[in-house]
């Protein structure tokens, strides 16, 4: 049992379990093998469950990032520019965590961090990276690029990896700059949609946990993505004059782009998610996986459902409503009997991204 207040990343000192049969879980994610749960922050409680056969050397892990130290009264004074603060901490002379003061002074000024006792903070939560490896043996670079096992060389097979995204507010869009894996096989998985073959995930923006699996078959030389930069909003300054003053506008020039997928016009395409789609693929090609979702589609009649449940992570509202759908299409490389695209409804009943269209699904032949 954890004690929140308390709860810190944890450090893995040492991981060796027999694979896939001998499982510590935090957070109900199960790390087994020789991948234990670094710099994840436990909540609740944390399971061990070992089975009957092999047995390794076991697993030790540590609380990292609290700090105790025991500090008398004391006062410190921080000098910024332009302007200064005097700040004045008091602490017990009992064992107590090391608090920080931090001052800034904005844009010109200088940021200052200080300690009640004069030391430097000793806890940095992650690096300061956006996303970390919390399972598998994919790797994150120093320059914040995560790549599969091997990278450039091969990836192995059945691995597993789970790349999770630590400060969403850090978080932007991909930049992949290399990828190539068995197609339809070995996936990697970004806000719900696999990708596979050459494609990977360009210009996504991850919310969540990144997942990568390989069978057991053939392998490739694997993938290699980034967090990109989001590109600034472009403004300029109009001045405009008055008899009596002058004052400076900001116009903000905003960049419209138009989304192409094979297959959909450009109003269906701005739409387009596979992970709120419904439909059956022939060859397994789906972007989301093999007939997904197909149930909204069918009920002894191929007829789609105006509006359907969905989890929370798709939508906030936990709902979805219909806005396009084809029968017998060929769109984004992938052959299709039907394809529906759903759209997340908001908590005050409106649609997401514009209101549905009204089409519906009327005639669906299934080859």
């Amino acid at each position: 049992m954890v004690d929140q207040s308390l709860a810190a990343p944890i450090n893995v000192v040492a991981f060796n379990t027999e694979k896939y049969y001998d499982v510590l879980s935090v957070n109900g994610v199960a790390y087994s093998g020789l991948h234990g749960p670094e710099g994840v922050t436990p909540n609740g409680d944390i399971s061990w469950q070992s089975d009957y056969s092999e047995a390794q050397n076991g697993w030790k892990i540590c609380m990292g990032g609290i700090t105790s130290t025991a500090m008398a009264s004391t006062s410190t004074t921080t000098t910024l520019t332009p302007t200064s603060r005097t700040t004045t901490s008091m602490a017990s002379t009992t064992t107590a965590t090391t608090i920080a003061t931090v001052s800034v002074v904005p844009t010109t000024g200088i940021a200052t961090t200080t300690t009640a006792n004069g030391a430097p903070p000793t806890t940095t939560v992650g690096g300061g990276k956006a996303w970390i490896v919390v399972k598998g043996p994919c790797t994150i670079d120093s320059s914040s690029c995560a790549s599969s096992a091997n990278y450039p060389s091969t990836y192995g097979h059945d691995e597993e990896c789970t790349i999770r995204v630590l400060d969403q507010s850090l978080a932007s869009p991909i930049n992949v700059e290399a990828f190539s894996t068995e197609k339809y096989y070995d996936k990697l998985s970004v806000n719900g949609v696999v990708y596979s073959g050459k494609d990977g995930p360009a210009g996504v923006t991850p919310h969540g946990d990144i997942t990568w699996q390989s069978d057991h078959s053939e392998s490739d030389a694997g993938w290699r993505i980034c967090m990109g930069s989001a590109p600034p909003v472009t403004t300029t300054g109009l001045p405009t004059t008055s008899t009596s003053s002058s004052t400076a506008m900001l116009a903000t020039t905003i960049t419209t782009t138009i989304v192409s997928v094979e297959g959909l016009s450009p109003e269906d395409a701005a739409l387009y998610n596979p992970a709120l789609g419904s439909y059956w693929d022939h060859h397994h090609c789906g972007k989301a996986s093999t007939n997904h979702h197909w149930s909204w589609c069918w009920n002894e009649a191929f007829e789609c459902q105006q509006q359907v449940q969905v989890e929370q992570s798709l939508c906030a509202s936990g709902k979805a409503v219909l806005a396009f759908s084809h029968a017998l299409a060929q769109i984004d490389g992938c052959a299709f009997a039907y394809y529906a695209q759903y759209v997340c409804e908001t908590q005050g009943g409106s649609v997401a991204n514009g209101g549905p269209n009204e089409r519906r699904l009327t005639e669906l032949i299934l080859v």
